[in-house]
C-alpha cells in the first residue's frame, strides 16, 4: 500500500480495488481522493513495528476499536481491546472496508460518544 501512496491517491485506490478485489464506488472513491496522502504513510508505516502490547495498556483515553469479522487483524484487534483499559470492541460483517460503512458503524460510534461524554 506503501507504494501505491507513494505514486498518490489515484494508484491507491486503485491499490485497494486490486489488493482487496472489490470495485469501489464513486461515494468511497471521492471519498479517499481527499485523503492526506503523508497522514496515510505515516499511519501505515506504524504497521512495520512488531507489536503495540508494549503501549496498549498505558493508553489513557477511550478507544473505539471496529473491525471487519473476515480480517486477519480481528484476532489482534480483539486482543488489544482486552488490554486497552478503557476500549470498546465492535466488530462488523466483512472484510476491511466494511469498516468504513456508515450505516454499520454510525450506530456504534453514537452509543460509544454518548457513553464517553457521560463519563
Amino acid at each position: 500500500m506503501l507504494e501505491f501512496l507513494n505514486q498518490g491517491l489515484e494508484a491507491f485506490v486503485g491499490g485497494l480495488e486490486e489488493m482487496f478485489q472489490i470495485n469501489i464506488g464513486p461515494e468511497l472513491r471521492a471519498m479517499l481522493m481527499t485523503s492526506h496522502v503523508q497522514a496515510l504513510i505515516a499511519a501505515l508505516s506504524l504497521w512495520e513495528k512488531e507489536t503495540f502490547e508494549d503501549i496498549l495498556p498505558t493508553i489513557p483515553l477511550p478507544c473505539l476499536l471496529c473491525v471487519g469479522e473476515d480480517e486477519e487483524a480481528y484476532p489482534g484487534s480483539k486482543k488489544a481491546s482486552e488490554i486497552i483499559p478503557s476500549a470498546t470492541f465492535i466488530s462488523v460483517p466483512g472484510g476491511h472496508l466494511a469498516g468504513i460503512q456508515v450505516d454499520l458503524l454510525l450506530p456504534h460510534v453514537r452509543k460509544f460518544l454518548a457513553e464517553v461524554s457521560r463519563a
